[in-house]
């Protein structure tokens, strides 16, 4: 999917190349997270997949750190984004409508 949209999108601007990849291409990379206990080496290969398509959009070479950039977007890294979709996760089932759920706690 990152290679389909970064094939038809070579010259449109970068942010917006980007946004495409977070839309479409972060879903599936994050699809079943919740599900599964991921170990630090797993985030980690994860983490610089993503890490990839920031370089592959930007320009910056496989052996150079887009960490700055990520930051300088105000974006998320891979490892801070599925914290945030966890985060996000347990309060709606803390604070949800849901009376089963509820009535667990």
């Amino acid at each position: 999917m990152t290679n389909a949209i970064l094939s038809h999108t070579k010259h449109i601007d970068e942010i917006i190349q980007l946004s495409l990849q977070e839309s479409h291409c972060l879903s599936i990379l994050t699809y079943g997270v919740m599900a599964v206990s991921l170990n630090v080496s797993q985030y980690n290969e994860l983490n610089t997949c993503w890490n990839s398509v920031y370089r592959r959009i930007f320009g910056f070479h496989e052996w150079e750190s887009v960490r700055s950039l990520i930051d300088r977007l105000s974006r998320l890294d891979f490892k801070h984004f599925v914290m945030t979709y966890k985060v996000r996760f347990y309060k709606k089932l803390a604070y949800g409508a849901n009376s089963v759920l509820s009535d667990l706690y």
